[in-house]
Protein backbone atom coordinates (compact mmCIF):
# COMPACT_ATOMS: atom_id res chain seq x y z
CA UNK A 1 0.00 0.00 0.00
CA UNK A 2 1.15 3.66 -1.08
CA UNK A 3 0.64 6.14 1.41
CA UNK A 4 2.15 9.73 0.56
CA UNK A 5 5.73 8.35 1.38
CA UNK A 6 8.66 9.91 2.93
CA UNK A 7 11.59 8.07 1.80
CA UNK A 8 14.58 9.47 3.67
CA UNK A 9 17.24 7.05 2.54
CA UNK A 10 16.81 7.78 -1.23
CA UNK A 11 15.66 11.10 -1.75
CA UNK A 12 16.93 13.43 0.90
CA UNK A 13 20.47 11.87 0.52
CA UNK A 14 20.31 13.31 -3.26
CA UNK A 15 18.69 16.31 -1.94
CA UNK A 16 21.70 16.92 0.40
CA UNK A 17 23.65 16.48 -2.73
CA UNK A 18 21.86 18.61 -4.47
CA UNK A 19 21.40 21.16 -2.27
CA UNK A 20 24.30 22.71 -2.49
CA UNK A 21 24.66 23.42 -5.57
CA UNK A 22 22.88 25.94 -7.80
CA UNK A 23 25.36 25.62 -10.54
CA UNK A 24 27.66 22.30 -11.13
CA UNK A 25 30.02 23.67 -8.80
CA UNK A 26 29.82 22.95 -5.03
CA UNK A 27 30.42 24.53 -1.48
CA UNK A 28 30.49 23.44 1.54
CA UNK A 29 27.44 22.50 3.76
CA UNK A 30 26.27 24.77 6.06
CA UNK A 31 26.01 23.90 9.62
CA UNK A 32 23.71 24.87 12.40
CA UNK A 33 22.51 24.38 16.02
CA UNK A 34 19.04 24.28 14.76
CA UNK A 35 17.94 20.88 16.99
CA UNK A 36 14.29 20.89 14.84
CA UNK A 37 13.70 21.40 11.12
CA UNK A 38 11.40 20.77 8.43
CA UNK A 39 11.77 17.57 6.41
CA UNK A 40 9.49 16.21 3.65
CA UNK A 41 6.11 16.43 4.95
CA UNK A 42 6.76 16.49 8.50
CA UNK A 43 9.40 17.85 11.26
CA UNK A 44 12.51 15.92 12.70
CA UNK A 45 13.76 16.80 15.74
CA UNK A 46 17.46 16.19 17.42
CA UNK A 47 16.87 14.42 20.77
CA UNK A 48 20.45 13.19 21.73
CA UNK A 49 23.13 11.10 22.05
CA UNK A 50 23.56 8.87 25.21
CA UNK A 51 26.06 6.07 26.24
CA UNK A 52 24.68 2.44 25.82
CA UNK A 53 27.16 -0.16 27.02
CA UNK A 54 30.23 -0.71 24.88
CA UNK A 55 28.37 2.28 21.95
CA UNK A 56 26.61 5.85 21.70
CA UNK A 57 23.10 5.97 20.68
CA UNK A 58 21.28 9.00 19.01
CA UNK A 59 17.74 9.75 19.00
CA UNK A 60 15.51 11.66 16.89
CA UNK A 61 11.70 11.93 16.37
CA UNK A 62 9.91 12.83 13.09
CA UNK A 63 6.24 14.14 13.25
CA UNK A 64 4.30 13.87 10.24
CA UNK A 65 2.50 17.10 9.96
CA UNK A 66 1.65 17.91 6.23
CA UNK A 67 0.36 14.44 5.09
CA UNK A 68 -2.25 12.27 6.53
CA UNK A 69 -0.18 9.47 6.32
CA UNK A 70 3.06 8.36 5.58
CA UNK A 71 6.23 6.31 6.09
CA UNK A 72 9.17 6.85 7.66
CA UNK A 73 12.45 4.83 6.40
CA UNK A 74 15.69 5.29 7.29
CA UNK A 75 19.01 3.82 6.88
CA UNK A 76 22.30 3.68 8.95
CA UNK A 77 24.32 6.54 6.37
CA UNK A 78 21.76 8.79 7.14
CA UNK A 79 23.67 9.50 10.04
CA UNK A 80 27.48 10.77 9.82
CA UNK A 81 29.63 11.72 12.89
CA UNK A 82 32.97 13.51 13.34
CA UNK A 83 34.38 12.57 16.72
CA UNK A 84 36.50 15.22 18.89
CA UNK A 85 39.46 13.53 17.44
CA UNK A 86 38.41 14.28 14.18
CA UNK A 87 37.39 10.64 13.32
CA UNK A 88 34.64 10.18 10.95
CA UNK A 89 32.16 7.50 10.10
CA UNK A 90 27.97 6.58 10.23
CA UNK A 91 25.72 5.03 12.04
CA UNK A 92 26.67 0.64 12.28
CA UNK A 93 22.65 0.39 12.59
CA UNK A 94 19.41 1.99 12.88
CA UNK A 95 15.94 1.45 14.75
CA UNK A 96 12.36 3.21 13.29
CA UNK A 97 9.74 3.02 16.03
CA UNK A 98 11.51 0.69 18.32
CA UNK A 99 11.95 -1.93 15.78
CA UNK A 100 15.06 -4.45 15.39
CA UNK A 101 18.01 -2.48 14.46
CA UNK A 102 19.34 -3.18 11.15
CA UNK A 103 20.84 -1.39 7.96
CA UNK A 104 17.28 -0.26 7.26
CA UNK A 105 14.31 0.17 9.21
CA UNK A 106 11.15 1.97 8.77
CA UNK A 107 7.47 2.21 9.83
CA UNK A 108 4.07 4.24 8.85
CA UNK A 109 3.68 7.61 9.87
CA UNK A 110 0.49 9.20 10.94
CA UNK A 111 -0.21 12.58 11.08
CA UNK A 112 0.73 14.87 13.86
CA UNK A 113 2.04 10.81 16.45
CA UNK A 114 5.49 11.67 16.37
CA UNK A 115 7.68 8.41 15.83
CA UNK A 116 11.41 7.89 17.84
CA UNK A 117 14.35 6.63 15.48
CA UNK A 118 17.58 5.80 17.02
CA UNK A 119 21.06 5.40 15.14
CA UNK A 120 23.71 3.20 17.00
CA UNK A 121 27.42 4.41 16.70
CA UNK A 122 30.07 2.21 16.67
CA UNK A 123 32.15 4.32 18.78
CA UNK A 124 33.24 4.01 22.79
CA UNK A 125 30.38 4.83 25.59
CA UNK A 126 33.27 6.90 26.93
CA UNK A 127 33.91 9.22 24.25
CA UNK A 128 33.88 12.74 24.43
CA UNK A 129 31.30 15.35 22.82
CA UNK A 130 31.06 14.57 18.98
CA UNK A 131 32.65 17.13 16.72
CA UNK A 132 29.78 16.91 14.38
CA UNK A 133 26.77 15.06 13.94
CA UNK A 134 24.77 14.71 9.95
CA UNK A 135 21.53 13.96 10.51
CA UNK A 136 19.84 13.69 6.71
CA UNK A 137 21.51 16.30 5.91
CA UNK A 138 21.24 18.74 9.25
CA UNK A 139 24.59 19.60 10.43
CA UNK A 140 24.63 19.95 14.49
CA UNK A 141 27.97 20.43 16.33
CA UNK A 142 29.72 20.04 19.64
CA UNK A 143 26.87 17.16 20.72
CA UNK A 144 26.97 15.80 24.31
CA UNK A 145 26.99 12.43 25.33
CA UNK A 146 24.71 11.99 28.10
CA UNK A 147 25.59 9.03 30.49
CA UNK A 148 21.52 9.05 31.93
CA UNK A 149 19.86 7.36 29.56
CA UNK A 150 17.88 7.42 26.37
CA UNK A 151 15.76 11.27 26.43
CA UNK A 152 12.08 10.91 26.30
CA UNK A 153 9.92 10.91 23.67
CA UNK A 154 7.60 13.99 23.59
CA UNK A 155 3.92 13.57 23.71
CA UNK A 156 1.64 13.35 20.65
CA UNK A 157 0.48 16.58 19.47
CA UNK A 158 -2.98 17.43 18.04
CA UNK A 159 -3.43 16.53 13.97
CA UNK A 160 -2.48 19.69 12.27
CA UNK A 161 -4.64 20.99 9.80
CA UNK A 162 -6.21 19.15 6.95
CA UNK A 163 -4.32 18.35 4.15
CA UNK A 164 -5.59 20.67 1.83
CA UNK A 165 -6.29 19.21 -1.86
CA UNK A 166 -5.06 21.90 -3.74
CA UNK A 167 -2.01 23.97 -3.12
CA UNK A 168 -3.05 27.26 -0.95
CA UNK A 169 -1.49 29.99 -2.57
CA UNK A 170 -3.62 33.19 -0.63
CA UNK A 171 -1.37 35.55 0.73
CA UNK A 172 -1.17 36.63 4.22
CA UNK A 173 -2.34 39.47 5.20
CA UNK A 174 -0.22 42.77 4.94
CA UNK A 175 2.99 42.75 7.53
CA UNK A 176 3.15 39.15 7.98
CA UNK A 177 5.11 36.00 7.35
CA UNK A 178 3.76 31.85 7.04
CA UNK A 179 3.78 28.98 4.92
CA UNK A 180 2.94 29.15 1.10
CA UNK A 181 3.90 27.52 -1.82
CA UNK A 182 5.99 27.54 -5.14
CA UNK A 183 4.42 25.59 -8.29
CA UNK A 184 4.97 25.49 -11.60
CA UNK A 185 6.24 22.72 -14.32
CA UNK A 186 9.73 21.16 -15.07
CA UNK A 187 10.52 19.47 -18.25
CA UNK A 188 13.84 18.05 -19.73
CA UNK A 189 14.56 16.24 -23.57
CA UNK A 190 14.46 12.76 -20.95
CA UNK A 191 12.78 10.89 -18.72
CA UNK A 192 11.99 13.26 -15.77
CA UNK A 193 10.34 10.58 -12.84
CA UNK A 194 12.96 10.47 -9.99
CA UNK A 195 14.13 14.46 -10.25
CA UNK A 196 13.79 16.38 -7.34
CA UNK A 197 12.56 20.02 -7.15
CA UNK A 198 13.95 21.91 -4.21
CA UNK A 199 13.57 25.60 -3.29
CA UNK A 200 16.60 27.59 -0.80
CA UNK A 201 17.97 30.94 -0.11
CA UNK A 202 21.17 31.12 -2.11
CA UNK A 203 24.37 30.80 0.00
CA UNK A 204 27.34 31.82 -2.11
CA UNK A 205 27.65 28.93 -5.12
CA UNK A 206 25.30 27.01 -3.11
CA UNK A 207 21.95 26.70 -0.53
CA UNK A 208 21.34 27.65 2.91
CA UNK A 209 20.64 24.19 3.73
CA UNK A 210 18.22 24.84 6.56
CA UNK A 211 16.03 26.61 4.40
CA UNK A 212 15.33 23.68 1.74
CA UNK A 213 11.66 22.66 0.99
CA UNK A 214 11.46 19.97 -1.66
CA UNK A 215 8.72 17.59 -3.65
CA UNK A 216 10.39 14.61 -5.77
CA UNK A 217 9.00 13.81 -9.12
CA UNK A 218 7.27 10.98 -9.27
CA UNK A 219 4.91 10.61 -12.62
CA UNK A 220 6.38 9.68 -15.90
CA UNK A 221 7.25 11.99 -19.09
CA UNK A 222 9.15 14.80 -20.11
CA UNK A 223 6.84 17.74 -18.14
CA UNK A 224 5.69 17.63 -15.03
CA UNK A 225 3.56 20.02 -12.29
CA UNK A 226 5.79 20.40 -9.05
CA UNK A 227 4.46 22.28 -5.68
CA UNK A 228 6.68 22.95 -3.11
CA UNK A 229 5.28 23.62 0.11
CA UNK A 230 6.18 24.78 4.12
CA UNK A 231 7.84 27.78 2.29
CA UNK A 232 8.48 31.11 4.18
CA UNK A 233 6.94 34.23 3.11
CA UNK A 234 9.47 36.02 3.88
CA UNK A 235 12.22 34.57 2.63
CA UNK A 236 13.14 34.82 -1.06
CA UNK A 237 14.34 31.73 -2.60
CA UNK A 238 15.82 30.05 -5.87
CA UNK A 239 13.85 26.80 -7.45
CA UNK A 240 16.36 24.07 -8.83
CA UNK A 241 15.55 20.55 -10.13
CA UNK A 242 18.28 17.55 -10.95
CA UNK A 243 17.91 14.33 -11.81
CA UNK A 244 20.34 12.01 -10.78
CA UNK A 245 20.44 9.92 -13.61
CA UNK A 246 23.22 7.69 -12.66
CA UNK A 247 22.25 7.11 -8.77
CA UNK A 248 25.48 7.91 -7.83
CA UNK A 249 24.22 10.96 -5.11
CA UNK A 250 27.02 13.24 -7.00
CA UNK A 251 26.03 16.05 -9.56
CA UNK A 252 28.16 15.29 -12.61
CA UNK A 253 28.19 15.07 -16.41
CA UNK A 254 25.29 13.46 -17.41
CA UNK A 255 22.92 14.33 -14.70
CA UNK A 256 20.27 16.91 -15.68
CA UNK A 257 20.18 20.16 -14.01
CA UNK A 258 18.66 23.58 -14.05
CA UNK A 259 17.37 26.94 -12.42
CA UNK A 260 14.44 28.86 -12.57
CA UNK A 261 15.91 31.89 -14.51
CA UNK A 262 14.57 35.02 -15.58
CA UNK A 263 16.85 35.81 -18.82
CA UNK A 264 20.20 34.03 -18.59
CA UNK A 265 20.12 33.93 -14.64
CA UNK A 266 19.20 32.31 -11.56
CA UNK A 267 15.87 34.26 -10.69
CA UNK A 268 15.14 34.25 -6.80
CA UNK A 269 11.65 34.56 -6.05
CA UNK A 270 9.14 35.15 -2.94
CA UNK A 271 6.05 32.83 -1.96
CA UNK A 272 2.95 32.39 -3.11
CA UNK A 273 4.36 31.82 -6.60
CA UNK A 274 2.78 29.99 -9.81
CA UNK A 275 3.99 29.67 -12.65
CA UNK A 276 7.19 28.90 -11.87
CA UNK A 277 8.40 26.44 -15.32
CA UNK A 278 11.91 25.54 -16.19
CA UNK A 279 13.28 23.32 -17.78
CA UNK A 280 16.74 20.93 -16.84
CA UNK A 281 19.57 19.83 -19.14
CA UNK A 282 22.59 17.30 -19.41
CA UNK A 283 25.43 18.82 -17.74
CA UNK A 284 28.22 18.48 -20.17
CA UNK A 285 31.87 17.12 -19.61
Amino acid sequence: MIRSTVRHSIALKRLAAAAVLLSPLASAQTSSQTPQWDIGNGNMRFLGCYAVQRAVQCDIVYTLIRAKAGLLALEQGDLTYITADGRDGEAQSVSVGGAAFGPTSQQDSLNGKPQRATFRLPIPASSKPLKTLNIVGHVLSNITISHSGAPALPKATPAAAPVPSTPQNAAAPAGQSGSATISGTISAGDELQGAVVFACVRQGDGCDNSTIKYTEIRSSGQNAAYTIVGLDRALTYTVVGWLDTDGDGEVNAGDLLGTYNVGSNAAPISPPHTSTDFSISEIQD
